[in-house]
């Protein structure tokens, strides 16, 4: 055998023959879009669940993987005469670890490292992972010498002696660890990956379902593509469903989602499965199973029918975030699910009590977009605003005010919190979601001057940011509820050419409208509508075409290129349009 001397020179030697990794992994830029879901039109945007960027992460329990190692040195050292080293090394790994003393555990690295095995790596990594998971990586200084050695060494290890000598637990052992140590570019965390990448069919193949599911909820995490490590999980897709537990399966399609990856297969078997899937799953491996069916649109109907059937479990059991995803999946799919949503209500204060503002909004959004009401459910919410618009995110607040308007319910008690909190709320506020506010506002009559009065503070900022659709929607609360925003509107004549550009027929006719409703003229902004009437009135319906014809004629524009347009088109327009729009389009009060 090797002595621990010659093994370190042969392993610089080899070293120095390998110029690194042979395959390249490809890291997805880091995303700082988030959010809920808003309201953005006909077509619902596929957006993550706001505040998640994902859902809650799995917790993967890190004690197994450190048992089971402890189980193969025993194994070893009971076929010698004495103690193992490696045993007993991996025994004090453990209990520091357990207490959360990662330096003296990483001393044990620094004294014993010729001695060191694949076990005492991937043991020593499980332990940092398990800190991290429990929230203790705050005390750990990636910086610190002692985890610089640690790392460094071993990824020299894998480098030099190959993948498959840290063994399939091992390796996803420490996979986890990197990615719940968010070591995304760390020269160890890049060979790791690599190597995982470039013997994915071996590691897929030989892997249990535990192992594969940990690599690919990390490369999630940390945003890698591994082309071919999911071409794999899609080939034995069969066996990984079969083969593994709910949390396996959800920490599978969790990372396919997270990453884009389309995998019918793996989710052709997950609704296979789906009835043993629910029945066994925790509320959170549901949740994030349909999750991942949501946001790459797969229709899974066994699946959401099991969720339905075991709906008084998986509420009763889980918490906030398991609930609000578990309704969001269901909403952005359009499926109804009664009896879900009636247990919503039943535990309404008990889920808002305990909620965060995101588990919140998102729970409302979902009973928005289909329709329902939870009169329960919203009382809980008015009875808790000040906490949750104290606390919440400006995006979770536009959601739910949005949700309010979209259901017909007000909630004096929130919309008083918004107002007081308007300064916040419009300088840490995207445009959309300022937008949609003012909006709810106008939908349900209530006036918020100082809300209005920060949109008009920060006018300049919001119009050159925001899209056409959302000021539109801005102007249109404003003429609404006859509140005029000088500055506002003078932006919105500024950027004049862009708006009617790049606005749709109903962006520039609710524009129009507002600037007639509140006597408002912008000649910029109808010379831009005649500019572009051909396009304006061939891809606008009547409504909007009458709409905008009857604000040029109140404010007392010549649109001749408008009108000529409206001639043109009129069989189309007077086939579609009503009776009003009809006279709108083509009677006296056009003129």
């Amino acid at each position: 055998m090797m002595s621990h001397i010659s093994r370190r020179t042969a392993a610089a030697v080899l070293k120095s023959l390998h110029a690194g990794p042979s395959s390249t992994l490809i890291c997805r830029p880091r995303s700082t879009a988030g959010g809920l879901p808003l309201f953005t039109g006909a077509a619902h945007s596929r957006l993550l669940p706001f505040g998640f960027g994902t859902p809650a992460a799995p917790l993967l329990d890190g004690r197994r993987s450190i048992s089971s190692s402890t189980k193969i040195l025993q194994a070893h050292a009971g076929r010698r005469k004495g103690p193992n080293p490696a045993f007993v090394r991996n025994k004090k790994i453990s209990e520091f670890g357990r207490k959360g003393k990662w330096k003296e555990m990483l001393l044990i690295h620094e004294k014993e490292n010729e001695g060191f095995d694949h076990v005492n790596y991937a043991t020593t990594m499980s332990q940092l992972g398990r800190m991290s998971q429990l929230g203790r990586i705050q005390f750990v200084d990636h910086r610190d010498p002692l985890f610089r050695a640690f790392l460094d060494d071993l990824g020299n290890q894998v480098d030099v002696r190959g993948l498959r000598w840290l063994r399939l637990q091992g390796i996803a052992n420490s996979m986890h660890a990197m990615a719940k140590m968010n070591l995304r570019d760390d020269r160890t965390s890049r060979i790791l990956f690599s190597q995982v990448e470039k013997h994915a069919d071996w590691f897929v193949k030989e892997g249990k379902p535990r192992d594969i599911a940990i690599t690919a909820w990390a490369c999630a995490k940390l945003e890698i593509e591994s082309p071919k490590l999911f071409s794999q999980v899609e080939k034995h897709a069969e066996k990984l469903v079969k083969g593994g537990n709910p949390q396996n399966i959800a920490n599978t399609v969790w990372a396919c989602a997270t990453l884009e990856v389309e995998s019918p297969n793996l989710f052709a078997q997950v609704e296979k499965h789906a009835e043993k899937l629910v029945k066994e799953g925790s509320s959170q491996n549901i949740a994030n199973t349909v999750w991942a069916c949501a946001t790459l649109e797969v229709e899974s109907p066994n699946l959401f029918a099991q969720v339905e059937k075991h709906a008084e479990k998986l509420v009763k059991e889980g918490n906030s975030q398991d609930i609000a995803n578990t309704v969001w999946a269901c909403a952005t799919l359009e499926v109804e699910s009664p009896k879900l949503f009636s247990q919503v209500e039943k535990h309404a204060k008990k889920l808002v009590k305990e909620g965060n503002p995101q588990a919140i909004a998102n729970t409302v959004w979902a009973c928005a977009k289909l329709g329902i009401k939870l009169p329960n459910f919203f009382a809980q919410v008015e009875k808790h605003a000040e906490q949750f618009v104290t606390e919440g995110g400006s995006q979770a607040i536009a959601s739910t005010v949005l949700a309010c308007a979209k259901l017909g319910i007000k909630l004096p008690n929130l919309f008083a919190q918004v107002e007081k909190h308007a300064e916040r709320f419009v300088t840490e506020g995207n445009p959309q979601a300022i937008a949609n506010s003012v909006w709810s506002c106008a939908r349900l009559g209530i006036k918020l001057p100082n809300l209005f009065a920060q949109v008009e503070k920060h006018a300049d900022k919001l119009v050159k940011e925001d899209k056409a659709e959302e000021i539109a929607k801005t102007v249109w609360a404003c003429a609404r509820l006859g509140i005029k925003l000088p500055n506002y509107f003078l932006h919105v004549e500024k950027h004049a050419e862009q708006l009617v550009k790049e606005g749709s027929p109903q962006a520039i006719a609710n524009t129009a409208w507002a600037c007639a409703k509140l006597g408002i003229k912008s000649p910029k902004l109808f010379a831009q509508v005649e500019k572009h009437a051909e396009t304006f009135v061939q891809e606008g319906n009547p409504r909007e075409i009458a709409i905008t014809v009857l604000a040029c004629a109140k404010l007392g524009f010549d649109s001749p290129k408008l009108l000529a347009q409206v001639e043109k088109h009129a069989e189309r327009l007077v086939k579609d349009g009503s009776p009003h729009e009809i006279e709108a389009l083509f009677g006296p009060a056009r003129h």
